[in-house]
């Protein structure tokens, strides 16, 4: 699916991002992998908080770009929209999270 097409179902809209707001988001995603490589914590546990890291990371370039996503399925809207702000460089990884997004929406 298309940037365009996000922007006219409402998927996507406008945001006006701060320095703060990534620098929030980046100390999320820092929190989130340390407490991934937590000692004693189940692999699923592990998986699901490393996985919350990822989403944290890839929504950054969105924001970065003045857009933030809208209602249901904004996990795989992030994951679709990572190459379109970070070149089609990312469609591997980006590919990648999206497998990671359902295997924990079906449960690991």
């Amino acid at each position: 699916m298309s940037f365009e097409r996000f922007l006219a179902e409402g998927r996507l809209r406008p945001r006006r991002t701060r320095r703060e707001d990534i620098l929030h988001l980046l100390r999320i995603a820092e929190r989130d992998l340390a407490d991934a490589k937590v000692a004693g914590l189940s692999p699923d546990r592990r998986f699901l908080i490393a996985y919350e890291a990822a989403l944290t990371l890839a929504t950054i370039p969105l924001f970065c770009a003045g857009y933030e996503t809208h209602g249901a399925g904004h996990h795989w809207v992030i994951f679709q929209l990572l190459p379109h702000f970070m070149g089609e460089a990312t469609s591997e990884v980006a590919t990648y999270f999206e497998s990671c997004r359902t295997k924990r929406n079906v449960g690991t």
